[in-house]
């Protein structure tokens, strides 16, 4: 099952994941996702959704990006 990256497309986009190649996904408060987050692999199948007003999945599947791993720490 791949992993669902919600984003603010004005804030970053698919687009600019496409362009980076790789990026940290901060910002996240949820401790379940956090966990997923820190359990993300290179080549793991990804789903970008951009929220607000295009609220749509924009690139399916993504295995050739790679997220960097939110670090290990407490808020």
């Amino acid at each position: 099952m791949p992993y669902l990256l919600k984003t603010e497309p004005s804030e970053y986009s698919f687009a600019d994941l496409e362009r980076d190649k790789s990026t940290v996904w901060d910002g996240v408060t949820n401790p379940v996702a956090l966990k997923n987050l820190r359990g993300m692999k290179k080549g793991d199948e990804l789903v970008i959704y951009h929220t607000g007003d295009e609220k749509r999945a924009v690139a399916r599947p993504l295995w050739f990006l790679w997220i960097r791993r939110i670090p290990n720490r407490r808020a």
